[in-house]
């Protein structure tokens, strides 16, 4: 605005001396031609706004409502929720592709899909679980269902983020052709180890602890 004015100034002068004359001044100060209309206003500076607080969301047990926290408290919270939604995102992938698999009679060998979700001592019980079921010609019958949740403020065999998760066999029946037999699956309750793979840096489920149950603790 005060580059238009002053670029407005010698025009509007010129026009004066061309409409109503003008006059050399000799000694007073200069005059100030009036204001034509709305004159401009001085810029203001704006007062400041102040910088709201970070907030904390409701973090399990230890902070079960929000809370005003520091600009680092509010990025590692932010870190944390990154982290275990990736780890709730590998455990739903690996269990479908586990379900696919013990609904298909089991096989020789996780899949490379299972392999790039999990690793360690968890990958190593479930091929276990799917060499037997292919070796003894198994047979699953009923729904598998299971129901996960973050476990922040665990820590399980050095975990980096861990989680708490059911898993419900307990609708299914399992039938060996092998033998003849037929077992009925259980309710087990997980707490698992996520870390990333120094061999490719995926996360994976890596350790897992089962406890049988009769009812599933975590809410759906």
């Amino acid at each position: 605005m005060i580059v238009a004015w002053m670029k407005w100034l010698p025009t509007a002068a010129l026009l004066v001396c061309l409409t109503a004359g003008c006059q050399t001044d000799t000694g007073g100060p200069p005059v100030s031609p009036a204001p034509t209309g709305g004159g401009t206003s001085a810029p203001t500076s704006a007062s400041s706004v102040p910088t709201p607080e970070p907030t904390c969301t409701p973090d399990g047990a230890r902070y079960p409502e929000a809370r005003s926290c520091s600009e680092e408290e509010r990025a590692e919270q932010v870190r944390l929720d990154e982290l275990e939604a990736e780890a709730m995102q590998v455990y739903q992938e690996f269990w479908d592709e586990w379900v696919r698999q013990m609904k298909a009679g089991g096989s020789p060998e996780p899949s490379d899909y299972m392999k790039e979700r999990a690793s360690g001592p968890f990958l190593e019980g479930q091929r276990l679980l799917l060499r037997d079921m292919h070796d003894g010609r198994g047979e699953l019958k009923g729904e598998l269902t299971t129901v996960a949740a973050p476990a922040r403020g665990v820590t399980f065999q050095g975990s980096e983020v861990a989680l708490i998760a059911c898993m419900d066999g307990s609708g299914t029946v399992t039938t060996y052709e092998d033998d003849g037999e037929s077992y009925p699956g259980k309710l087990t309750y997980w707490t698992l180890s996520l870390r990333h793979d120094p061999t490719d840096g995926r996360l994976k489920i890596d350790d897992g602890e089962p406890e049988e149950v009769n009812a599933c603790p975590i809410s759906d």
